[in-house]
């Protein structure tokens, strides 16, 4: 992994006690928190409904300037995920991303999240589970880096208590803004489809652009792993198209069917994503 540091929780205490295990570049390590992230599950309602659906998330509290990873981390870092343990009848969702940021660190482009971020999921509870409440627990990993790197990870639990009247449901307050920014982060799914071109150099790829601001403001993230190298895209307007260019990734063994596009706004912050089919014929 491309990082200064790789250290864990313990190898930061004894770095804090005073034992230095990597010389005098880490003198300053002591200083670092041996948890830079903190998480829990919390629910957007208070009631889970037999035969119905609700939103939960993955909160994950972020100390000043540190950092955890998109579902592609970028040039180095580690997707976060969560290895579930549920009771019969519930299932969970995959995440549902939220637009990431990008950070830049010693020539390294990395892609995720910082400050108080919230990954939202969907769990369901089937019409013949029976009871008064299901407890649902799952193993969290993360990485968390600022100029260092520290693998995080945390045994969560949430229990919900069981309901069949959906007039019963009421908004989790406390957490209802946090939910709130959440579906604001969503990248809005654009249903105009793009077009891809993969070449053994590059990844060109044509986007409908009609609504789109100015390039300047701007940034690309492609959600396939091993298919575009990380820096900026190259982007400029033709007509209503917009045309990226990303060099192929060193890592490229094959195209996909089609790739997934997530453009930010740095000045409204809002965001898009689109879908592009690929083709290896040369353009």
């Amino acid at each position: 992994m491309n990082v200064r540091w790789l250290l864990n929780a313990t190898t930061i205490g004894l770095v804090a006690g005073g034992l230095n295990l990597f010389g005098s570049s880490l003198a300053m390590a002591a200083e670092v928190p041996t948890l830079p992230v903190r998480a829990e599950l919390i629910a957007a309602v208070d009631h889970a409904l037999i035969g119905g659906g609700m939103t939960i998330g993955l909160r994950l509290q972020h100390v000043p300037h540190w950092h955890s990873y998109w579902r592609n981390p970028g040039d180095s870092g580690m997707v976060t995920n969560i290895t579930w343990k549920l009771p019969e009848g519930v299932r969970v969702s995959e995440f549902s991303w939220p637009a990431p940021k990008r950070f830049v660190f010693e020539g390294l482009d990395n892609f995720g999240y910082g400050d108080d971020l919230l990954l939202p999921m969907r769990l369901s509870v089937d019409p013949a589970v029976v009871g008064t409440d299901i407890t649902i627990e799952g193993t969290a990993k993360w990485l968390a880096c600022e100029s260092i790197c520290i693998p995080g990870k945390a045994e969560l639990s949430l229990r919900l208590p069981l309901t069949k009247t959906v007039t019963a449901l009421r908004p989790n307050a406390a957490a209802k803004p946090l939910f709130d920014q959440a579906r604001m982060m969503q990248p809005l799914p654009v249903a105009a489809v793009g077009s891809a071109n993969v070449t053994d150099a590059a990844v060109r790829v044509r986007l409908p652009a009609a609504e789109l601001p100015d390039v300047a403001r701007l940034d690309a993230f492609v959600e396939e792993r091993a298919l575009v190298m990380h820096k900026p895209a190259a982007m400029r307007r033709d007509g209503n198209e917009l045309v990226l260019q990303f060099d192929r990734s060193e890592y490229f063994s094959a195209a996909p069917e089609q790739m997934h596009v997530v453009l930010t706004d740095a000045t409204t912050k809002h965001a898009w994503r689109f879908q592009a089919p690929i083709s290896t014929s040369q353009p």
